[in-house]
């Protein structure tokens, strides 16, 4: 499976029939804010099992500056294949855990139409969800815990939050 931070995961809940005013084909443009490109390209995560996904999840989260709500979509790398997209895995992710950044893959040479195919089929096909602040610090807990991610990696008011729902490591 492959992952994709996004902003909201309540934008990929809402599906084209939901929007009377789309033509048939036509998807709603919100979505899109969520597979912003830089220079062309995109960044996604791979994960096989639950725990890699809670882990991706953790090192993510960990060097945001505060212990916040991450949302994301997951779906089948075939959809990349339907909507015509290259991947490669010759960049390292930039989280704040080294393995995670491995598992990192990325999209390139990225047109507009290659992303609106991609966005609809993520809206077929993907899998929104979301991991509250409290749920997320404790993925972050277990990862410090399992020697995944280092204390001094965490974002600056990561230990303050974590204080407040009274997780400690």
């Amino acid at each position: 499976m492959l992952l994709r931070v996004i902003n909201d995961q309540f934008t990929w809940l809402q599906r084209p029939e939901d929007f009377s005013w789309l033509k048939a084909g036509e998807i709603q443009a919100d979505p899109l804010s969520d597979l912003r490109t830089k220079e062309n390209e995109l960044s996604l995560y791979e994960y096989s099992e639950e725990i890699d996904l809670q882990r991706i999840i953790a090192a993510f989260a960990a060097k945001r500056k505060d212990l916040d709500k991450v949302d994301y979509i997951s779906f089948n790398p075939d959809l990349l294949k339907q909507a015509g997209i290259k991947t490669t895995r010759d960049s390292n992710g930039e989280t704040a855990d080294e393995k995670v950044n491995k598992w990192h893959i990325a999209l390139f040479e990225l047109s507009s139409q290659k992303i609106v195919a991609l966005a609809s089929l993520l809206l077929r096909d993907g899998m929104s969800d979301r991991k509250f602040p409290k749920d997320v610090g404790a993925l972050i807990i277990q990862s410090v815990k399992s020697g995944w991610i280092s204390k001094d990696k965490l974002g600056k008011n990561i230990p303050a939050g974590l204080k407040k729902f009274g997780l400690t490591y």
